[in-house]
């Protein structure tokens, strides 16, 4: 990470996969710090996502948008960290494997959850914190239908 930081942007930001799926963040922040040992005055950020996949690309585009507003680096920050907060994401899981091993997930936990036939509908609020909600093997199709009507949960719209 030191190296990639290490560019003609003004300001500079990474958007790393959540902290409590991967040690990237950590390893993002050390190079940062790393970096800014001999450049002291650059302007550089590491956002932890709380989220994965399209939730990184999200913040990506909302840093997008707010430079090309012509926020200052701290505006960006601020608005940015309050983007991530307010994001939910959802995921299914086909297996427990990787979650073990990343998350620190309970062990007895997930190999109930293989031992039983069922799958994890996952979702990571704006803390990055995991919440489980689990059913039977059904089809990706159906998994997928149940998260979408289960946001209207959470206030969301459930007509698409």
């Amino acid at each position: 990470y030191r190296d990639a930081y290490d560019c003609d942007a003004d300001h500079v930001y990474a958007v790393t996969l959540s902290e409590k799926l991967s040690g990237s963040y950590n390893s993002a922040v050390l190079g940062k710090n790393l970096y800014l040992e001999d450049h002291p005055d650059a302007k550089v950020y590491v956002f932890n996502s709380c989220s994965a996949s399209v939730g990184e690309t999200l913040i990506g585009l909302k840093i997008q948008e707010l430079e090309e507003k012509g926020l200052s680096f701290e505006e960006v920050v601020e608005q940015t960290e309050a983007y991530i907060l307010s994001q939910d994401t959802w995921f299914v899981l086909e297996n427990l494997d990787t979650l073990r091993k990343n998350s620190g997930s309970d062990r007895t936990e997930d190999q109930t959850g293989h031992g039983i036939n069922r799958r994890r509908h996952d979702y990571s609020a704006g803390s990055g914190k995991r919440h489980e909600e689990s059913s039977c093997k059904n089809g990706r199709f159906n998994r997928g239908e149940k998260i979408i009507r289960s946001t209207g949960a959470y206030g969301w719209n459930r007509s698409l």
